[in-house]
Protein backbone atom coordinates (compact mmCIF):
# COMPACT_ATOMS: atom_id res chain seq x y z
CA UNK A 1 0.00 0.00 0.00
CA UNK A 2 1.02 3.20 -1.06
CA UNK A 3 1.52 6.11 1.57
CA UNK A 4 -1.36 7.97 -0.69
CA UNK A 5 -3.43 4.85 -0.34
CA UNK A 6 -2.59 4.98 3.39
CA UNK A 7 -4.01 8.37 3.93
CA UNK A 8 -6.43 8.03 2.18
CA UNK A 9 -7.97 5.21 4.11
CA UNK A 10 -7.34 6.77 7.25
CA UNK A 11 -9.71 9.25 6.28
CA UNK A 12 -12.13 7.06 5.55
CA UNK A 13 -12.02 5.88 9.20
CA UNK A 14 -10.35 2.30 8.78
CA UNK A 15 -6.66 2.30 9.47
CA UNK A 16 -4.61 2.82 13.26
CA UNK A 17 -1.37 4.30 11.82
CA UNK A 18 0.35 5.63 8.90
CA UNK A 19 3.91 4.13 8.41
CA UNK A 20 6.14 6.84 7.45
CA UNK A 21 9.01 4.50 6.36
CA UNK A 22 11.33 2.28 8.03
CA UNK A 23 15.18 1.28 8.97
CA UNK A 24 16.16 -2.53 7.87
CA UNK A 25 19.63 -3.11 9.92
CA UNK A 26 21.59 -5.82 8.06
CA UNK A 27 24.68 -7.78 9.13
CA UNK A 28 26.67 -10.09 6.84
CA UNK A 29 23.49 -9.97 4.63
CA UNK A 30 20.78 -11.23 6.72
CA UNK A 31 17.79 -8.51 8.42
CA UNK A 32 18.23 -8.41 12.34
CA UNK A 33 15.58 -6.08 12.85
CA UNK A 34 12.79 -3.62 10.69
CA UNK A 35 12.17 0.00 12.63
CA UNK A 36 9.06 1.52 10.86
CA UNK A 37 8.23 5.28 12.14
CA UNK A 38 4.42 5.20 12.47
CA UNK A 39 2.68 8.39 12.49
CA UNK A 40 -0.66 8.71 14.66
CA UNK A 41 -3.37 8.41 12.21
CA UNK A 42 -5.27 5.99 14.73
CA UNK A 43 -8.47 5.07 13.57
CA UNK A 44 -10.42 1.45 13.67
CA UNK A 45 -7.41 -1.36 14.66
CA UNK A 46 -4.14 -0.81 15.97
CA UNK A 47 -3.43 -4.29 16.85
CA UNK A 48 -4.41 -5.35 13.17
CA UNK A 49 -1.78 -3.47 11.63
CA UNK A 50 0.61 -4.17 14.62
CA UNK A 51 -0.10 -7.98 13.57
CA UNK A 52 0.73 -6.99 9.90
CA UNK A 53 4.31 -5.29 10.53
CA UNK A 54 4.67 -8.42 12.83
CA UNK A 55 3.97 -10.71 9.84
CA UNK A 56 5.84 -8.63 7.53
CA UNK A 57 9.28 -9.19 10.09
CA UNK A 58 8.51 -12.74 9.43
CA UNK A 59 8.40 -12.97 5.92
CA UNK A 60 11.91 -11.14 6.26
CA UNK A 61 13.54 -14.26 8.12
CA UNK A 62 13.96 -14.55 12.06
CA UNK A 63 16.64 -12.79 13.04
CA UNK A 64 19.47 -14.58 14.35
CA UNK A 65 21.43 -13.92 17.54
CA UNK A 66 24.34 -11.45 17.71
CA UNK A 67 27.61 -14.34 17.21
CA UNK A 68 30.80 -13.40 18.85
CA UNK A 69 33.03 -11.14 16.66
CA UNK A 70 36.13 -8.68 17.52
CA UNK A 71 35.99 -5.22 15.25
CA UNK A 72 37.32 -3.93 13.48
CA UNK A 73 39.21 -7.36 12.30
CA UNK A 74 41.54 -5.19 9.79
CA UNK A 75 42.46 -2.42 12.14
CA UNK A 76 45.36 0.27 10.82
CA UNK A 77 48.40 -0.07 13.06
CA UNK A 78 48.14 0.82 16.98
CA UNK A 79 44.57 1.04 16.62
CA UNK A 80 41.94 -0.60 19.53
CA UNK A 81 39.81 -3.81 18.94
CA UNK A 82 37.14 -4.92 20.66
CA UNK A 83 35.87 -8.36 20.60
CA UNK A 84 31.97 -8.77 22.28
CA UNK A 85 29.04 -10.76 21.56
CA UNK A 86 27.49 -14.13 23.28
CA UNK A 87 28.86 -17.43 22.31
CA UNK A 88 26.45 -18.75 19.45
CA UNK A 89 27.55 -22.09 18.37
CA UNK A 90 24.74 -22.45 15.47
CA UNK A 91 26.21 -19.09 13.71
CA UNK A 92 29.89 -18.66 15.08
CA UNK A 93 32.57 -18.76 12.82
CA UNK A 94 36.60 -18.44 13.17
CA UNK A 95 37.40 -14.71 14.14
CA UNK A 96 40.32 -13.62 12.45
CA UNK A 97 42.37 -10.56 13.05
CA UNK A 98 45.19 -9.33 10.98
CA UNK A 99 47.04 -5.81 11.68
CA UNK A 100 50.31 -4.63 13.44
CA UNK A 101 51.01 -3.09 16.82
CA UNK A 102 47.32 -4.85 18.24
CA UNK A 103 45.22 -4.32 21.18
CA UNK A 104 42.72 -6.46 21.58
CA UNK A 105 40.50 -6.19 24.66
CA UNK A 106 37.05 -8.12 25.54
CA UNK A 107 34.05 -7.13 27.12
CA UNK A 108 31.47 -9.19 29.39
CA UNK A 109 29.93 -12.09 27.78
CA UNK A 110 31.93 -12.47 24.76
CA UNK A 111 32.39 -15.77 22.97
CA UNK A 112 33.16 -17.96 20.35
CA UNK A 113 32.21 -21.59 19.76
CA UNK A 114 33.29 -23.06 16.41
CA UNK A 115 32.78 -26.23 14.67
CA UNK A 116 35.43 -26.01 11.90
CA UNK A 117 38.60 -24.06 11.89
CA UNK A 118 40.41 -22.28 15.03
CA UNK A 119 38.20 -19.79 17.44
CA UNK A 120 40.09 -16.21 17.80
CA UNK A 121 42.95 -16.26 15.15
CA UNK A 122 45.39 -13.38 15.92
CA UNK A 123 48.69 -12.22 13.51
CA UNK A 124 50.56 -9.40 14.00
CA UNK A 125 52.93 -8.44 10.73
CA UNK A 126 55.28 -6.09 12.22
CA UNK A 127 58.88 -6.23 12.91
CA UNK A 128 58.88 -3.72 15.87
CA UNK A 129 59.30 -4.67 19.47
CA UNK A 130 55.49 -3.97 19.84
CA UNK A 131 53.17 -6.44 18.40
CA UNK A 132 50.29 -7.58 20.56
CA UNK A 133 48.30 -6.88 23.69
CA UNK A 134 45.69 -9.33 23.86
CA UNK A 135 43.71 -9.08 27.62
CA UNK A 136 40.86 -11.19 28.33
CA UNK A 137 39.67 -10.17 32.15
CA UNK A 138 35.85 -11.39 31.51
CA UNK A 139 35.98 -15.04 31.74
CA UNK A 140 35.39 -15.39 27.92
CA UNK A 141 34.94 -18.71 26.67
CA UNK A 142 36.24 -19.53 23.02
CA UNK A 143 35.92 -23.38 21.62
CA UNK A 144 36.87 -24.86 18.57
CA UNK A 145 35.59 -28.19 18.24
CA UNK A 146 38.03 -29.20 15.25
CA UNK A 147 40.50 -26.48 15.71
CA UNK A 148 42.42 -24.39 18.46
CA UNK A 149 40.85 -21.99 20.44
CA UNK A 150 43.04 -19.45 20.70
CA UNK A 151 45.49 -19.58 17.87
CA UNK A 152 48.56 -16.78 17.72
CA UNK A 153 50.81 -16.06 15.10
CA UNK A 154 52.87 -13.03 16.13
CA UNK A 155 55.88 -10.28 15.31
CA UNK A 156 57.28 -8.26 18.54
CA UNK A 157 56.49 -8.03 21.96
CA UNK A 158 53.18 -10.33 23.07
CA UNK A 159 51.44 -10.53 25.95
CA UNK A 160 48.34 -13.14 26.05
CA UNK A 161 46.26 -12.87 29.45
CA UNK A 162 43.06 -14.59 29.69
CA UNK A 163 41.00 -15.92 32.86
CA UNK A 164 38.65 -17.54 30.38
CA UNK A 165 37.79 -21.40 29.44
CA UNK A 166 38.94 -22.41 26.33
CA UNK A 167 38.62 -25.71 24.52
CA UNK A 168 40.18 -26.36 21.44
CA UNK A 169 39.48 -30.20 19.35
CA UNK A 170 43.70 -30.01 18.13
CA UNK A 171 45.15 -26.97 20.52
CA UNK A 172 43.81 -24.91 23.57
CA UNK A 173 46.27 -22.21 22.79
CA UNK A 174 48.91 -22.27 20.07
CA UNK A 175 51.23 -19.20 19.98
CA UNK A 176 54.30 -18.08 17.94
CA UNK A 177 56.74 -15.54 17.94
CA UNK A 178 58.27 -15.53 14.92
CA UNK A 179 60.56 -12.67 15.59
CA UNK A 180 62.38 -9.55 17.63
CA UNK A 181 60.10 -9.21 21.03
CA UNK A 182 59.28 -11.37 24.19
CA UNK A 183 56.01 -13.87 24.50
CA UNK A 184 54.35 -13.88 27.76
CA UNK A 185 50.82 -16.47 28.58
CA UNK A 186 49.30 -15.64 31.29
CA UNK A 187 46.00 -18.34 31.48
CA UNK A 188 44.10 -17.98 35.10
CA UNK A 189 41.30 -19.68 33.88
CA UNK A 190 41.37 -23.45 32.40
CA UNK A 191 42.89 -24.70 28.82
CA UNK A 192 42.31 -27.72 26.78
CA UNK A 193 43.45 -29.04 23.50
CA UNK A 194 41.48 -32.38 23.25
CA UNK A 195 43.62 -34.42 21.10
CA UNK A 196 46.96 -32.21 20.98
CA UNK A 197 48.32 -29.47 23.54
CA UNK A 198 46.72 -27.83 25.73
CA UNK A 199 49.05 -25.17 25.95
CA UNK A 200 51.83 -25.19 22.87
CA UNK A 201 54.27 -21.79 22.61
CA UNK A 202 57.69 -21.53 20.42
CA UNK A 203 59.76 -19.03 19.98
CA UNK A 204 61.82 -18.53 17.14
CA UNK A 205 64.03 -15.97 14.91
CA UNK A 206 65.33 -13.23 17.02
CA UNK A 207 62.92 -13.48 19.49
CA UNK A 208 64.15 -13.26 23.63
CA UNK A 209 62.60 -15.04 26.54
CA UNK A 210 59.14 -16.97 26.94
CA UNK A 211 57.00 -17.28 29.69
CA UNK A 212 54.46 -19.16 30.48
CA UNK A 213 52.14 -19.13 33.40
CA UNK A 214 49.08 -21.28 34.07
CA UNK A 215 46.08 -22.06 35.64
CA UNK A 216 44.86 -25.82 34.79
CA UNK A 217 45.60 -27.10 31.80
CA UNK A 218 44.69 -30.64 30.13
CA UNK A 219 46.47 -32.22 26.92
CA UNK A 220 45.23 -34.98 24.63
CA UNK A 221 48.40 -35.48 23.98
CA UNK A 222 50.89 -33.07 26.12
CA UNK A 223 49.81 -30.54 28.94
CA UNK A 224 51.99 -27.80 27.98
CA UNK A 225 54.74 -27.87 25.42
CA UNK A 226 56.88 -25.02 25.44
CA UNK A 227 60.05 -24.93 22.85
CA UNK A 228 62.54 -21.86 22.86
CA UNK A 229 64.67 -21.40 19.63
CA UNK A 230 65.58 -18.24 19.87
CA UNK A 231 67.24 -17.17 23.15
CA UNK A 232 66.93 -15.86 26.74
CA UNK A 233 65.28 -17.34 29.42
CA UNK A 234 62.42 -19.90 29.39
CA UNK A 235 59.89 -20.04 32.07
CA UNK A 236 57.12 -22.12 32.59
CA UNK A 237 54.64 -22.18 36.15
CA UNK A 238 50.74 -23.66 36.94
CA UNK A 239 49.40 -22.97 40.27
CA UNK A 240 46.70 -25.65 40.18
CA UNK A 241 47.48 -28.66 38.00
CA UNK A 242 48.47 -29.99 33.96
CA UNK A 243 47.41 -33.19 33.44
CA UNK A 244 48.18 -35.19 29.84
CA UNK A 245 46.00 -38.22 28.62
CA UNK A 246 48.69 -39.69 26.37
CA UNK A 247 51.91 -37.76 26.29
CA UNK A 248 53.79 -36.02 28.90
CA UNK A 249 52.38 -33.06 31.35
CA UNK A 250 54.93 -30.77 30.89
CA UNK A 251 57.88 -30.41 28.65
CA UNK A 252 60.04 -27.65 27.99
CA UNK A 253 62.99 -27.37 25.65
CA UNK A 254 65.94 -24.78 25.61
CA UNK A 255 66.87 -25.53 22.06
CA UNK A 256 69.15 -22.94 20.70
CA UNK A 257 72.64 -22.78 22.25
CA UNK A 258 71.74 -18.60 22.70
CA UNK A 259 68.85 -19.54 25.23
CA UNK A 260 69.83 -19.54 29.06
CA UNK A 261 67.82 -20.10 32.57
CA UNK A 262 65.51 -22.61 32.12
CA UNK A 263 62.88 -22.69 35.02
CA UNK A 264 59.74 -24.86 35.73
CA UNK A 265 57.24 -24.03 39.05
CA UNK A 266 54.40 -26.15 39.30
CA UNK A 267 52.34 -27.91 41.83
CA UNK A 268 50.31 -31.17 40.26
CA UNK A 269 51.84 -32.78 36.96
CA UNK A 270 50.06 -36.10 35.34
CA UNK A 271 51.33 -37.77 32.41
CA UNK A 272 50.85 -41.03 30.51
CA UNK A 273 54.22 -41.16 29.19
CA UNK A 274 56.19 -38.62 31.35
CA UNK A 275 55.39 -35.64 33.97
CA UNK A 276 58.31 -33.19 33.25
CA UNK A 277 60.64 -33.40 30.69
CA UNK A 278 63.13 -30.63 30.42
CA UNK A 279 65.74 -29.98 28.11
CA UNK A 280 68.07 -27.15 28.11
CA UNK A 281 71.12 -26.46 25.53
CA UNK A 282 71.57 -23.16 26.69
CA UNK A 283 73.69 -20.92 29.07
CA UNK A 284 72.41 -20.65 32.42
CA UNK A 285 70.76 -22.63 35.45
CA UNK A 286 68.34 -25.24 35.42
CA UNK A 287 65.78 -25.15 37.84
CA UNK A 288 62.44 -27.67 38.24
CA UNK A 289 60.23 -27.05 41.24
CA UNK A 290 56.95 -29.05 41.86
CA UNK A 291 54.81 -29.40 45.28
CA UNK A 292 52.38 -31.65 44.60
CA UNK A 293 52.03 -35.02 42.68
CA UNK A 294 54.49 -35.39 39.59
CA UNK A 295 54.03 -38.66 37.06
CA UNK A 296 51.49 -41.20 37.15
CA UNK A 297 47.99 -40.95 36.38
CA UNK A 298 45.36 -41.96 38.76
CA UNK A 299 44.31 -45.23 37.19
CA UNK A 300 47.90 -46.89 36.80
CA UNK A 301 49.97 -44.86 39.42
CA UNK A 302 52.16 -44.54 37.33
CA UNK A 303 53.62 -43.04 34.08
CA UNK A 304 55.52 -45.16 30.99
CA UNK A 305 58.84 -43.36 31.49
CA UNK A 306 60.55 -40.89 34.22
CA UNK A 307 58.71 -38.83 36.52
CA UNK A 308 60.71 -36.11 36.41
CA UNK A 309 63.43 -36.07 33.59
CA UNK A 310 65.39 -33.33 33.26
CA UNK A 311 68.63 -33.06 31.19
CA UNK A 312 71.56 -30.89 30.11
CA UNK A 313 73.90 -31.51 27.07
CA UNK A 314 77.63 -31.55 26.94
CA UNK A 315 77.80 -28.17 25.62
CA UNK A 316 74.75 -26.73 28.22
CA UNK A 317 75.72 -24.44 30.68
CA UNK A 318 79.09 -24.37 30.12
CA UNK A 319 79.76 -20.96 29.09
CA UNK A 320 79.76 -18.39 32.05
CA UNK A 321 76.47 -16.13 32.15
CA UNK A 322 76.74 -12.61 30.53
CA UNK A 323 77.45 -10.10 33.67
CA UNK A 324 79.17 -13.05 35.96
CA UNK A 325 82.97 -13.65 36.30
CA UNK A 326 82.32 -17.24 37.84
CA UNK A 327 80.27 -20.30 36.90
CA UNK A 328 77.33 -20.91 38.79
CA UNK A 329 77.57 -22.43 41.97
CA UNK A 330 74.07 -24.44 41.19
CA UNK A 331 74.15 -25.48 37.66
CA UNK A 332 70.90 -27.79 38.02
CA UNK A 333 68.06 -27.93 40.90
CA UNK A 334 65.29 -30.23 41.01
CA UNK A 335 63.21 -30.02 44.23
CA UNK A 336 60.02 -32.31 44.38
CA UNK A 337 57.30 -33.99 46.69
CA UNK A 338 56.01 -36.77 45.53
CA UNK A 339 56.92 -38.84 42.56
CA UNK A 340 55.65 -41.65 40.39
CA UNK A 341 57.46 -42.91 37.63
CA UNK A 342 57.54 -46.05 35.70
CA UNK A 343 61.30 -46.02 34.98
CA UNK A 344 62.97 -43.69 37.33
CA UNK A 345 61.18 -41.46 39.71
CA UNK A 346 63.76 -38.75 39.01
CA UNK A 347 66.07 -38.69 36.55
CA UNK A 348 69.04 -35.69 36.51
CA UNK A 349 71.37 -35.50 33.93
CA UNK A 350 73.89 -32.50 34.26
CA UNK A 351 77.08 -32.40 31.92
CA UNK A 352 77.45 -28.10 32.67
CA UNK A 353 79.26 -25.85 34.82
CA UNK A 354 77.98 -25.54 38.38
CA UNK A 355 76.46 -28.34 41.10
CA UNK A 356 73.37 -30.67 40.96
CA UNK A 357 70.85 -30.76 43.56
CA UNK A 358 67.91 -32.64 44.11
CA UNK A 359 65.82 -32.62 46.95
CA UNK A 360 62.31 -34.33 47.38
CA UNK A 361 60.33 -34.16 51.06
CA UNK A 362 57.88 -36.66 49.85
CA UNK A 363 57.76 -40.13 48.04
CA UNK A 364 59.70 -40.67 45.02
CA UNK A 365 59.30 -44.04 43.17
CA UNK A 366 61.13 -45.46 40.05
CA UNK A 367 58.70 -48.63 39.30
CA UNK A 368 61.41 -50.26 36.69
CA UNK A 369 64.61 -48.59 37.67
CA UNK A 370 65.82 -45.95 40.23
CA UNK A 371 64.24 -44.05 42.61
CA UNK A 372 66.42 -40.78 41.88
CA UNK A 373 69.37 -41.48 38.92
CA UNK A 374 71.47 -38.50 39.32
CA UNK A 375 74.80 -37.99 37.30
CA UNK A 376 76.81 -34.55 36.75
Amino acid sequence: MTKKNLEATARAGSVAHMIRGGRLVKRKGQVLSFAPHVGQLCSVSCGALAAGLALGVSLLGAAPAFAGTCDPLLPPPGAAVTCSGALDAANDATVVIKGEQLTINTTSGFGVSTSTGDGLNIETTTGTEFGLIFSDNEASQITAAAGTALAINAVGNTTVTTNGALVGGTYGIKATLTSVGALTLDATGSVEGETLDGINADLIGEARDITVRAATVIGGQNGIDVNNNASGNTFVGSSISVTAINGVGIIVNNQSTSTENLTIDVVNVIGKTGGISAYNNGNGTTIVSATGLVGGTAVDGYTTADGIRVFNTAIGNTAIPAGQTAVPVIGMQVSAHDVNGGVNGIFADHNGAGGLVITADGTVNGRSADGINANN
